[in-house]
């Protein structure tokens, strides 16, 4: 768990925002609300390893949701979309428009069935 620690705190040092030691300890789900973002983790265990999953959001900038492993690797997850490009022809919005928001569908379902709330 200290490399997971380790990783997650380096992401956010900037903001200084770390996990709860007691929350690593206990593999407990949580989230952090610190400098403008909200942060939800969960602990979970595949084939790979323990790992830490979270989704963050900060109106400044993208969301980012990833996975970090207990030897260290990371996992950049998909996360929900900010922008949709759009063109001069009214159909290909249309079709872009679409396109995006099932992105974003797929992903606040994935989110969900994980147990993290919608961001």
């Amino acid at each position: 768990m200290e490399k997971i620690e380790d990783i997650f705190n380096e992401e956010f040092k900037n903001w200084e925002i770390q996990l709860p030691i007691e929350n690593i300890r206990l593999r407990q789900r949580g989230s952090i609300e610190q400098a403008g973002w909200k942060i939800c983790y969960l602990f979970g265990l595949d084939d790979k390893g323990e790992y830490l999953d979270y989704y963050a959001v900060h109106r400044m900038t993208d969301d980012r949701h990833g996975r970090i492993y207990s030897d260290g690797t990371c996992q950049s997850l998909r996360a929900m979309g900010q922008w949709c490009l759009l063109s001069d022809d009214p159909e290909e919005n249309v079709r872009r428009q679409k396109e995006f928001d099932a992105g974003n569908q797929l992903v606040a379902e994935m989110l969900k069935a994980k147990g993290f709330r919608e961001p």
